[in-house]
């Protein structure tokens, strides 16, 4: 994540991102929080088994909240919880354009 993160802004017209199994945690998910708040064509995300728990999902939330243009999203296995559950309820009334949640 050290060396992908600081590029993705360059991607401006970025719309899939595909991070599954890759086990960036909650530090990982801290480099990807700027990128995420940039990627604004971002229409699919895909975060799948990494491992990002609570914490990831609270830095997750706030990356994200504008993200208008999702439509798919994909958090499962990453062991959030019920307390990372209710974390991403909320967002939720955010993302207008979400059809697919997994």
């Amino acid at each position: 994540m050290t060396v992908l993160a600081p590029t993705l802004h360059h991607l401006l017209c970025l719309t899939t991102l595909n991070l599954d199994s890759n086990k960036i945690g909650v530090e990982g998910m801290r480099m990807l929080a700027l990128p995420l708040q940039q990627l604004t064509c971002l229409t699919s995300l895909n975060l799948r088994g990494n491992q990002i728990g609570v914490e990831g999902m609270r830095i997750f939330s706030l990356a994200v909240q504008h993200s208008t243009s999702l439509t798919s999203l994909d958090l499962s296995q990453n062991e959030i919880g019920v307390e990372g559950t209710q974390i991403l309820a909320p967002l939720l009334q955010h993302l207008i354009s979400l059809s697919s949640l997994s």
